[in-house]
Protein backbone atom coordinates (compact mmCIF):
# COMPACT_ATOMS: atom_id res chain seq x y z
CA UNK A 1 0.00 0.00 0.00
CA UNK A 2 2.89 2.60 0.91
CA UNK A 3 4.90 1.52 -1.93
CA UNK A 4 1.87 2.50 -4.23
CA UNK A 5 2.25 6.19 -2.78
CA UNK A 6 5.34 7.67 -4.30
CA UNK A 7 3.44 6.23 -8.07
CA UNK A 8 0.26 7.68 -7.77
CA UNK A 9 1.26 11.05 -6.63
CA UNK A 10 3.33 12.28 -9.70
CA UNK A 11 0.33 10.79 -11.70
CA UNK A 12 -1.77 13.18 -10.05
CA UNK A 13 0.31 16.07 -10.27
CA UNK A 14 0.44 15.46 -13.73
CA UNK A 15 -3.62 15.20 -14.40
CA UNK A 16 -3.66 18.70 -12.09
CA UNK A 17 -1.10 20.39 -14.41
CA UNK A 18 -2.99 19.34 -17.31
CA UNK A 19 -6.39 20.86 -16.30
CA UNK A 20 -8.41 17.76 -15.72
CA UNK A 21 -10.02 17.55 -12.40
CA UNK A 22 -9.11 16.02 -9.26
CA UNK A 23 -11.67 14.26 -6.91
CA UNK A 24 -9.68 14.53 -3.89
CA UNK A 25 -10.16 11.56 -1.03
CA UNK A 26 -11.24 11.95 2.15
CA UNK A 27 -8.40 13.94 4.32
CA UNK A 28 -6.81 12.22 7.24
CA UNK A 29 -7.73 14.94 9.41
CA UNK A 30 -11.14 14.40 8.62
CA UNK A 31 -11.20 11.02 8.66
CA UNK A 32 -9.59 11.51 12.29
CA UNK A 33 -12.07 13.51 13.43
CA UNK A 34 -15.27 11.73 12.20
CA UNK A 35 -13.78 8.54 14.18
CA UNK A 36 -13.09 10.51 17.09
CA UNK A 37 -16.74 11.96 16.93
CA UNK A 38 -18.51 8.61 16.62
CA UNK A 39 -16.33 7.34 19.67
CA UNK A 40 -17.48 10.31 21.98
CA UNK A 41 -21.00 10.59 20.38
CA UNK A 42 -21.73 6.61 21.23
CA UNK A 43 -20.00 6.60 24.44
CA UNK A 44 -22.19 9.19 26.21
CA UNK A 45 -25.27 8.65 24.46
CA UNK A 46 -25.27 4.88 25.62
CA UNK A 47 -24.06 5.40 28.87
CA UNK A 48 -26.44 8.31 29.68
CA UNK A 49 -29.13 5.55 27.50
CA UNK A 50 -28.87 3.02 30.01
CA UNK A 51 -28.97 5.40 32.58
CA UNK A 52 -32.27 6.50 31.53
CA UNK A 53 -33.12 2.77 31.41
CA UNK A 54 -32.52 2.43 35.11
CA UNK A 55 -34.66 5.21 36.09
CA UNK A 56 -37.45 4.07 34.05
CA UNK A 57 -37.19 6.50 31.46
CA UNK A 58 -36.80 5.67 27.86
CA UNK A 59 -33.09 5.47 26.60
CA UNK A 60 -33.76 7.74 24.13
CA UNK A 61 -33.69 10.63 26.20
CA UNK A 62 -30.14 9.87 27.38
CA UNK A 63 -29.32 9.94 23.44
CA UNK A 64 -30.33 13.03 23.07
CA UNK A 65 -29.08 14.53 26.15
CA UNK A 66 -25.33 13.26 25.46
CA UNK A 67 -25.26 15.28 22.19
CA UNK A 68 -26.31 18.44 24.12
CA UNK A 69 -23.94 18.14 26.82
CA UNK A 70 -21.33 17.15 24.31
CA UNK A 71 -22.19 20.18 22.51
CA UNK A 72 -22.02 24.25 23.36
CA UNK A 73 -24.03 24.11 26.20
CA UNK A 74 -21.57 21.91 28.64
CA UNK A 75 -18.41 21.13 26.83
CA UNK A 76 -17.97 24.13 24.44
CA UNK A 77 -18.66 25.94 27.69
CA UNK A 78 -15.60 24.47 29.99
CA UNK A 79 -13.00 23.33 26.79
CA UNK A 80 -14.49 25.71 24.10
CA UNK A 81 -11.32 25.49 22.16
CA UNK A 82 -11.29 21.31 22.82
CA UNK A 83 -15.03 21.41 21.77
CA UNK A 84 -14.47 23.27 18.69
CA UNK A 85 -11.55 21.45 17.21
CA UNK A 86 -13.83 18.16 17.74
CA UNK A 87 -16.81 18.91 16.95
CA UNK A 88 -15.46 21.98 14.23
CA UNK A 89 -18.12 24.46 11.98
CA UNK A 90 -17.21 22.95 8.87
CA UNK A 91 -19.45 21.77 6.48
CA UNK A 92 -17.57 19.00 5.37
CA UNK A 93 -17.22 17.62 8.88
CA UNK A 94 -21.02 18.28 9.14
CA UNK A 95 -21.71 16.50 6.32
CA UNK A 96 -19.79 13.52 6.85
CA UNK A 97 -21.75 12.95 10.44
CA UNK A 98 -25.11 13.70 8.53
CA UNK A 99 -24.74 11.14 6.31
CA UNK A 100 -24.12 8.30 9.64
CA UNK A 101 -27.22 10.16 11.00
CA UNK A 102 -29.44 9.71 8.17
CA UNK A 103 -28.56 5.89 8.09
CA UNK A 104 -29.47 5.97 11.58
CA UNK A 105 -33.25 7.32 10.62
CA UNK A 106 -33.04 4.52 8.08
CA UNK A 107 -32.08 1.65 10.02
CA UNK A 108 -34.43 2.76 12.34
CA UNK A 109 -36.99 2.91 10.09
CA UNK A 110 -36.47 -0.54 8.38
CA UNK A 111 -36.49 -2.25 11.85
CA UNK A 112 -39.74 -0.71 13.04
CA UNK A 113 -41.34 -1.39 9.54
CA UNK A 114 -40.44 -5.16 10.12
CA UNK A 115 -41.99 -4.77 13.78
CA UNK A 116 -44.74 -3.21 11.82
CA UNK A 117 -48.33 -5.62 11.96
CA UNK A 118 -49.44 -4.42 8.67
CA UNK A 119 -52.91 -6.26 9.01
CA UNK A 120 -53.75 -4.45 12.30
CA UNK A 121 -53.12 -1.16 11.20
CA UNK A 122 -55.63 -2.04 7.98
CA UNK A 123 -57.75 -2.43 10.70
CA UNK A 124 -57.15 0.30 12.73
CA UNK A 125 -57.01 2.75 9.61
CA UNK A 126 -59.54 4.53 10.34
CA UNK A 127 -58.42 5.31 14.08
CA UNK A 128 -55.04 5.91 12.61
CA UNK A 129 -56.28 8.77 10.71
CA UNK A 130 -58.71 10.40 13.03
CA UNK A 131 -55.42 10.54 15.15
CA UNK A 132 -53.31 12.05 12.88
CA UNK A 133 -55.81 14.97 11.34
CA UNK A 134 -56.44 15.70 14.80
CA UNK A 135 -52.79 15.90 15.52
CA UNK A 136 -51.88 17.87 12.24
CA UNK A 137 -55.07 20.44 12.23
CA UNK A 138 -55.45 21.69 15.91
CA UNK A 139 -51.04 22.33 16.18
CA UNK A 140 -51.45 23.94 12.86
CA UNK A 141 -54.43 26.37 14.08
CA UNK A 142 -52.72 27.18 17.10
CA UNK A 143 -49.61 27.55 15.65
CA UNK A 144 -50.88 30.01 12.90
CA UNK A 145 -52.59 32.13 15.74
CA UNK A 146 -48.83 31.93 17.85
CA UNK A 147 -46.85 33.10 14.56
CA UNK A 148 -49.13 36.43 14.95
CA UNK A 149 -48.36 37.13 18.25
CA UNK A 150 -44.62 36.79 18.68
CA UNK A 151 -42.08 40.19 18.30
CA UNK A 152 -41.56 41.56 15.22
CA UNK A 153 -37.67 41.09 15.94
CA UNK A 154 -38.03 37.02 15.96
CA UNK A 155 -38.94 37.59 12.20
CA UNK A 156 -36.29 37.36 9.62
CA UNK A 157 -38.27 39.35 7.24
CA UNK A 158 -41.30 41.39 8.92
CA UNK A 159 -42.88 41.95 5.78
CA UNK A 160 -43.52 38.08 5.00
CA UNK A 161 -45.65 37.63 8.42
CA UNK A 162 -48.10 35.38 6.81
CA UNK A 163 -45.11 33.13 5.36
CA UNK A 164 -43.66 33.21 8.82
CA UNK A 165 -46.93 32.47 10.47
CA UNK A 166 -47.58 29.43 7.86
CA UNK A 167 -44.32 27.65 8.68
CA UNK A 168 -44.44 28.24 12.32
CA UNK A 169 -47.84 26.19 11.70
CA UNK A 170 -46.14 23.47 9.79
CA UNK A 171 -43.17 22.52 12.27
CA UNK A 172 -45.93 22.31 15.17
CA UNK A 173 -47.72 19.87 13.34
CA UNK A 174 -45.13 17.46 12.43
CA UNK A 175 -44.02 14.70 14.27
CA UNK A 176 -41.24 12.69 13.89
CA UNK A 177 -41.47 8.86 13.41
CA UNK A 178 -37.89 7.79 14.65
CA UNK A 179 -37.99 8.98 18.04
CA UNK A 180 -41.81 7.39 17.90
CA UNK A 181 -40.71 4.07 17.17
CA UNK A 182 -37.13 4.40 19.35
CA UNK A 183 -39.43 4.99 22.60
CA UNK A 184 -41.85 2.41 21.63
CA UNK A 185 -39.03 0.11 21.28
CA UNK A 186 -37.59 0.99 24.14
CA UNK A 187 -40.39 0.39 26.37
CA UNK A 188 -41.33 -2.87 24.67
CA UNK A 189 -44.44 -1.37 23.46
CA UNK A 190 -44.34 -1.26 19.52
CA UNK A 191 -45.44 -5.04 19.07
CA UNK A 192 -49.00 -4.03 21.35
CA UNK A 193 -52.29 -2.19 19.43
CA UNK A 194 -51.72 0.97 20.60
CA UNK A 195 -47.96 1.16 19.58
CA UNK A 196 -48.90 0.17 16.46
CA UNK A 197 -51.76 2.84 16.17
CA UNK A 198 -49.34 5.03 17.19
CA UNK A 199 -46.76 4.11 14.38
CA UNK A 200 -49.46 4.07 11.79
CA UNK A 201 -50.85 7.88 12.99
CA UNK A 202 -46.74 8.98 13.34
CA UNK A 203 -46.37 7.63 9.86
CA UNK A 204 -49.61 9.51 8.16
CA UNK A 205 -48.56 12.65 9.81
CA UNK A 206 -45.54 13.00 9.36
CA UNK A 207 -46.03 12.33 5.66
CA UNK A 208 -48.77 15.52 5.26
CA UNK A 209 -46.43 17.25 7.32
CA UNK A 210 -43.63 16.91 5.39
CA UNK A 211 -45.86 18.20 2.07
CA UNK A 212 -46.93 20.98 4.17
CA UNK A 213 -43.57 21.84 4.57
CA UNK A 214 -42.74 21.69 1.48
CA UNK A 215 -45.89 23.97 0.64
CA UNK A 216 -44.48 26.10 2.65
CA UNK A 217 -41.35 26.44 1.19
CA UNK A 218 -41.98 26.74 -1.80
CA UNK A 219 -44.46 29.78 -0.77
CA UNK A 220 -41.25 31.19 0.63
CA UNK A 221 -39.49 30.55 -2.11
CA UNK A 222 -41.16 31.84 -5.08
CA UNK A 223 -43.82 33.98 -3.01
CA UNK A 224 -46.68 32.37 -4.65
CA UNK A 225 -48.82 28.96 -3.89
CA UNK A 226 -47.65 26.44 -6.03
CA UNK A 227 -49.89 23.75 -6.92
CA UNK A 228 -47.74 21.37 -8.84
CA UNK A 229 -45.60 21.34 -5.52
CA UNK A 230 -48.67 20.16 -3.28
CA UNK A 231 -50.28 17.95 -6.44
CA UNK A 232 -47.02 16.13 -7.32
CA UNK A 233 -46.15 15.58 -3.64
CA UNK A 234 -49.64 14.00 -2.58
CA UNK A 235 -50.12 11.67 -5.84
CA UNK A 236 -46.90 10.70 -5.37
CA UNK A 237 -47.48 9.42 -1.76
CA UNK A 238 -50.41 8.23 -2.32
CA UNK A 239 -49.15 5.57 -5.61
CA UNK A 240 -45.89 4.96 -4.05
CA UNK A 241 -48.13 3.33 -0.96
CA UNK A 242 -50.51 2.04 -3.28
CA UNK A 243 -48.06 -0.42 -5.51
CA UNK A 244 -45.83 -0.66 -2.80
CA UNK A 245 -48.87 -2.59 -0.44
CA UNK A 246 -50.42 -4.23 -3.62
CA UNK A 247 -48.16 -5.42 -6.25
CA UNK A 248 -44.78 -4.43 -3.92
CA UNK A 249 -45.83 -7.01 -1.20
CA UNK A 250 -45.86 -10.10 -3.87
CA UNK A 251 -42.88 -8.83 -5.73
CA UNK A 252 -40.56 -8.34 -1.91
CA UNK A 253 -42.20 -11.75 -1.22
CA UNK A 254 -40.82 -13.81 -4.72
CA UNK A 255 -37.17 -11.65 -4.12
CA UNK A 256 -36.93 -12.72 -0.62
CA UNK A 257 -37.88 -16.60 -1.55
CA UNK A 258 -35.84 -16.70 -4.21
CA UNK A 259 -32.57 -14.98 -2.01
CA UNK A 260 -33.73 -17.91 0.68
CA UNK A 261 -33.36 -20.57 -2.13
CA UNK A 262 -30.56 -19.62 -4.10
CA UNK A 263 -27.94 -18.21 -0.98
CA UNK A 264 -29.30 -19.07 2.17
CA UNK A 265 -28.54 -18.04 5.06
CA UNK A 266 -28.82 -14.59 7.61
CA UNK A 267 -26.24 -12.46 5.97
CA UNK A 268 -27.57 -12.51 2.35
CA UNK A 269 -31.37 -12.18 3.87
CA UNK A 270 -30.19 -8.71 5.60
CA UNK A 271 -28.25 -7.58 2.29
CA UNK A 272 -31.05 -8.38 0.04
CA UNK A 273 -33.39 -6.51 2.54
CA UNK A 274 -31.46 -3.29 3.20
CA UNK A 275 -30.96 -2.46 -0.76
CA UNK A 276 -34.34 -3.04 -1.39
CA UNK A 277 -35.22 -0.41 1.90
CA UNK A 278 -32.65 2.23 0.45
CA UNK A 279 -33.97 1.95 -3.08
CA UNK A 280 -37.25 2.61 -2.00
CA UNK A 281 -35.83 5.28 0.53
CA UNK A 282 -33.98 7.21 -2.67
CA UNK A 283 -37.48 6.42 -4.70
CA UNK A 284 -39.68 8.10 -1.94
CA UNK A 285 -37.02 11.27 -1.74
CA UNK A 286 -37.31 11.59 -5.36
CA UNK A 287 -40.65 11.96 -5.44
CA UNK A 288 -40.76 14.95 -2.72
CA UNK A 289 -41.85 13.39 -0.07
CA UNK A 290 -39.62 11.50 3.13
CA UNK A 291 -37.22 9.22 2.23
CA UNK A 292 -38.22 7.59 5.62
CA UNK A 293 -41.48 7.18 4.37
CA UNK A 294 -39.90 4.12 1.64
CA UNK A 295 -37.44 2.98 4.04
CA UNK A 296 -40.28 1.83 6.93
CA UNK A 297 -42.75 0.74 4.00
CA UNK A 298 -39.85 -1.23 2.85
CA UNK A 299 -39.41 -2.40 6.23
CA UNK A 300 -43.41 -3.48 6.84
CA UNK A 301 -43.10 -5.97 3.44
CA UNK A 302 -40.45 -7.62 4.41
CA UNK A 303 -41.53 -8.13 7.86
CA UNK A 304 -44.71 -9.84 6.30
CA UNK A 305 -42.66 -12.43 4.38
CA UNK A 306 -42.83 -16.01 5.42
CA UNK A 307 -39.53 -16.30 4.00
CA UNK A 308 -37.61 -13.17 6.21
CA UNK A 309 -35.04 -14.69 8.03
CA UNK A 310 -35.91 -13.65 11.96
CA UNK A 311 -32.09 -13.93 12.84
CA UNK A 312 -31.62 -10.82 10.14
CA UNK A 313 -34.17 -9.12 11.61
CA UNK A 314 -32.49 -9.45 15.14
CA UNK A 315 -29.33 -8.82 13.71
CA UNK A 316 -30.30 -6.02 12.11
CA UNK A 317 -32.18 -4.55 15.16
CA UNK A 318 -29.18 -4.70 17.11
CA UNK A 319 -26.99 -2.78 15.06
CA UNK A 320 -29.50 -0.13 15.17
CA UNK A 321 -29.65 0.22 18.48
CA UNK A 322 -26.16 -0.25 19.98
CA UNK A 323 -25.08 2.16 16.93
CA UNK A 324 -26.80 3.59 14.27
CA UNK A 325 -29.82 5.08 16.21
CA UNK A 326 -27.67 6.48 19.07
CA UNK A 327 -25.46 8.45 17.03
CA UNK A 328 -28.70 9.89 15.26
CA UNK A 329 -29.95 11.02 18.13
CA UNK A 330 -26.58 12.36 20.16
CA UNK A 331 -25.93 14.18 16.82
CA UNK A 332 -29.14 15.65 16.66
CA UNK A 333 -28.76 16.74 20.15
CA UNK A 334 -25.50 18.30 19.72
CA UNK A 335 -26.74 21.34 17.76
CA UNK A 336 -28.43 22.29 20.87
CA UNK A 337 -26.78 25.40 22.65
CA UNK A 338 -29.07 25.84 25.86
CA UNK A 339 -26.90 29.35 26.76
CA UNK A 340 -29.19 31.27 23.73
CA UNK A 341 -31.74 30.71 25.75
CA UNK A 342 -30.29 33.12 28.68
CA UNK A 343 -31.51 36.14 27.23
CA UNK A 344 -35.12 37.06 28.45
CA UNK A 345 -36.87 37.82 25.81
CA UNK A 346 -35.78 34.76 24.01
CA UNK A 347 -36.76 32.66 27.25
CA UNK A 348 -40.39 33.79 27.09
CA UNK A 349 -41.02 33.61 23.74
CA UNK A 350 -39.36 30.02 23.65
CA UNK A 351 -41.42 29.01 26.79
CA UNK A 352 -44.44 30.27 24.76
CA UNK A 353 -43.39 28.16 21.46
CA UNK A 354 -42.65 25.17 23.65
CA UNK A 355 -46.40 24.98 25.34
CA UNK A 356 -48.60 25.70 22.35
CA UNK A 357 -46.40 23.42 20.56
CA UNK A 358 -46.74 20.45 23.30
CA UNK A 359 -50.75 22.02 24.45
CA UNK A 360 -51.54 21.74 20.23
CA UNK A 361 -50.40 18.07 19.65
CA UNK A 362 -51.79 16.95 22.51
CA UNK A 363 -55.24 17.92 22.29
CA UNK A 364 -55.59 17.05 19.05
CA UNK A 365 -54.32 13.75 19.27
CA UNK A 366 -56.31 13.24 22.06
CA UNK A 367 -59.36 14.21 20.73
CA UNK A 368 -58.96 12.43 17.18
CA UNK A 369 -58.09 9.23 19.29
CA UNK A 370 -62.03 9.79 21.29
CA UNK A 371 -63.56 10.36 17.94
CA UNK A 372 -61.40 7.29 16.40
CA UNK A 373 -63.45 4.96 18.70
CA UNK A 374 -60.30 5.05 21.84
CA UNK A 375 -61.14 5.36 25.46
CA UNK A 376 -59.76 7.86 28.08
CA UNK A 377 -56.32 6.52 28.90
CA UNK A 378 -55.50 5.25 25.50
CA UNK A 379 -56.42 9.19 24.24
CA UNK A 380 -53.86 10.48 26.81
CA UNK A 381 -50.93 7.74 25.58
CA UNK A 382 -51.37 9.08 21.91
CA UNK A 383 -51.30 12.31 23.17
CA UNK A 384 -48.31 12.09 24.66
CA UNK A 385 -46.88 9.61 22.16
CA UNK A 386 -47.32 12.24 19.11
CA UNK A 387 -45.61 15.13 20.91
CA UNK A 388 -42.27 13.38 19.92
CA UNK A 389 -40.40 16.08 17.22
CA UNK A 390 -36.72 15.91 18.36
CA UNK A 391 -34.37 15.84 15.53
CA UNK A 392 -37.43 16.54 12.56
CA UNK A 393 -38.01 20.09 14.57
CA UNK A 394 -34.23 20.97 13.91
CA UNK A 395 -34.37 20.07 10.13
CA UNK A 396 -37.39 22.24 10.20
CA UNK A 397 -35.52 24.96 11.75
CA UNK A 398 -32.61 25.22 9.64
CA UNK A 399 -34.59 25.00 6.79
CA UNK A 400 -36.57 27.58 7.64
CA UNK A 401 -33.52 29.32 8.44
CA UNK A 402 -31.87 28.25 4.64
CA UNK A 403 -35.12 30.00 3.52
CA UNK A 404 -34.99 33.52 5.36
CA UNK A 405 -38.27 32.38 7.19
CA UNK A 406 -36.56 32.08 10.59
CA UNK A 407 -34.23 35.07 12.44
CA UNK A 408 -31.23 33.27 14.55
CA UNK A 409 -33.45 33.83 17.73
CA UNK A 410 -36.33 32.09 16.71
CA UNK A 411 -34.27 29.30 14.91
CA UNK A 412 -32.31 28.72 18.18
CA UNK A 413 -36.20 28.63 19.98
CA UNK A 414 -37.32 25.99 17.22
CA UNK A 415 -33.65 23.63 17.89
CA UNK A 416 -34.25 23.44 21.20
CA UNK A 417 -37.57 23.23 21.21
CA UNK A 418 -36.98 19.65 19.38
CA UNK A 419 -35.19 18.11 22.07
CA UNK A 420 -37.58 19.37 24.90
CA UNK A 421 -40.33 17.60 23.23
CA UNK A 422 -38.68 14.81 23.04
CA UNK A 423 -38.28 14.81 26.46
CA UNK A 424 -42.00 15.70 27.17
CA UNK A 425 -43.21 13.17 25.02
CA UNK A 426 -41.39 10.61 25.91
CA UNK A 427 -41.34 11.42 29.91
CA UNK A 428 -45.46 11.10 29.80
CA UNK A 429 -45.12 7.64 27.50
CA UNK A 430 -43.40 6.09 30.55
CA UNK A 431 -46.23 6.97 33.02
CA UNK A 432 -49.16 5.32 33.38
CA UNK A 433 -51.46 5.81 30.37
CA UNK A 434 -50.06 3.39 28.24
CA UNK A 435 -50.17 1.02 31.39
CA UNK A 436 -54.38 0.86 30.87
CA UNK A 437 -53.96 0.60 27.21
CA UNK A 438 -55.20 -3.07 24.88
CA UNK A 439 -56.91 -3.94 28.55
Amino acid sequence: MNLSIPLVQPLLAAAAASGQGIIKPLGHHELLLLLLQLALLLFMARGLGEFMRRIDLPPVVGELLAGVLLGPSLFGLILPDLQAHIFPKSQTQSDLLSVVSWLGVLFLLIVTGIETDLNLIVRKGRTALLISLGGIVVPFVTGLGLGWLIPENFLANPSQRLVFCLFIATAMSISAVPVIAKVLMDLKLIRRDIGQVTLAAGMADDTIGWILLSVVSGLATSGQFNVNTVVSAVSGAIIFLGVALTLGRTVVDKILRWVDDTIGGATAALSIVLILALSAAALTHSLGIEAALGAFVLGILAGQSRRFSREAGHTLEIITAGFLAPIFFAAAGLKVNLLQLLEPQTFIVGMLVLAVACFGKFIGAYLGSRVGGLGHWEGLAMGAGMNARGAMEIIVATIGLSLGVLGPQMYSIMRHGGDRNVSHGTSLIALDPFQSCDR
